[in-house]
């Protein structure tokens, strides 16, 4: 950390020296650009990832030294230009004259760089101080992270949501700690609170089991439009079709619930195709079918249910809305006593 403070504070300090002795101005454009690129590495350590990126840290290694390579050729140039003007002196007496006006020319320039020089280390030490919170954020907010971490091994989740709101302080960039927040709250069935801290963890990581937490926490709080959203999501994160077949149900149960019956048949299929034998599918089909005035098709689903599984309250509930189709049916055929 010293080192790279020193690095820093060495670089400006002969970075604006140089600047005053450069005359050309293409010389003076390439060192202010270079300088401009590390102030906006550094400015952008502070309000994103610290010199998390490999672009950002290839940059800011490449301006430095570029501007080392400009400053010393610069160098190099202003020395053989002095040697040569050594030796035109001596040979040249006349010239000293000129050699006192460039002297006080100058005398006057370091006189400038001595008036401005408070403001610069003022400059250079706040910098320094921005540059070292900025630098040592992600470490401390890893070091809570560890520490939250400890407390939910030991199932002290208050004091693990405590510890972690400081790791979000240093570095509220760290999706996982979101996450974690979130799944606690979500165990507390604080769902209103658990959605916002799972929706700002979705923003800085993918974790495969975000997206069915979030259909749950939506579902809980009755926004059916967002879960049917997250629980497609869901089915596509599963690894293998045995985990999406009850996800594929609960996805065609809520778009039952958001009368979009077609979309809700499709689901129900979907998970019949991965297991012919499952009877909340066939149960659930059956009411996609019915309400969409589809009787056949869902009186054959309704008996798909009695036969897999008799015993179950779904066999149940099929009899009783067979039952009651019947009973319809009987009541709009016309009897004896209508006929002419």
């Amino acid at each position: 950390m010293g080192i790279f403070l020193w690095l820093i504070i060495t670089y400006f300090n002969y970075g604006i020296k140089l600047l005053k002795r450069i005359k050309d101005k293409y010389k003076q454009g390439i060192i202010i650009g270079l300088m401009g690129g590390i102030v906006a590495v550094l400015i952008d350590a502070i309000f994103g990832f610290p010199l998390h990126l490999p672009a950002t840290l290839v940059l800011f290694w490449l301006n430095i030294g570029l501007t080392v390579t400009v400053i010393k050729t610069e160098f190099n140039a202003e020395k053989n230009l002095k040697l040569k003007d050594y030796e035109k002196t001596v040979k040249e007496t006349e010239n000293i004259n000129l050699n006192k006006k460039l002297k006080k020319a100058e005398d006057k320039d370091n006189d400038n760089i001595y008036r401005f020089k408070p403001i610069l280390y003022l400059s250079i030490i706040l910098l320094a101080i921005i540059l070292s919170i900025t630098i040592a954020r992600p470490f401390i907010a890893q070091t809570y992270w560890y520490k939250g971490f400890k407390e939910i091994e030991k199932e002290n989740w208050n004091e693990a949501i405590k510890i972690y709101e400081e790791a979000l302080k240093w570095n509220p960039f760290l999706g996982p700690i979101y996450y974690d927040i979130g799944k606690i709250l979500q165990n507390k069935e604080l769902y209103g609170i658990s959605r916002e801290y799972l929706e700002k963890a979705m923003k800085y990581i993918d974790h495969p089991d975000l997206p069915l937490d979030l259909a749950i926490i939506y579902l809980k709080s009755g926004m059916l439009d967002e879960a049917a959203i997250k629980l497609k999501q869901a089915i596509s994160y599963q690894e293998n079709e045995k985990s999406m077949l009850p996800l594929y149900a609960e996805l065609g149960n809520t778009y039952l619930q958001l009368e979009r019956y077609k979309p809700a048949e499709i689901a129900f299929i979907n998970a019949l195709k991965i297991n012919p034998k499952y009877v909340n599918a066939h149960y659930g089909l059956a009411g996609a079918y019915l309400r969409q005035n589809k009787l056949e098709e869902g009186l054959k689903e309704l008996q798909q249910v009695i036969e897999l599984a008799p015993d179950s309250q779904e066999a149940q509930y099929a009899r009783d809305t067979i039952q009651k189709i019947a009973q319809e049916k009987l009541k709009s055929q016309p009897t004896e006593t209508d006929n002419p």
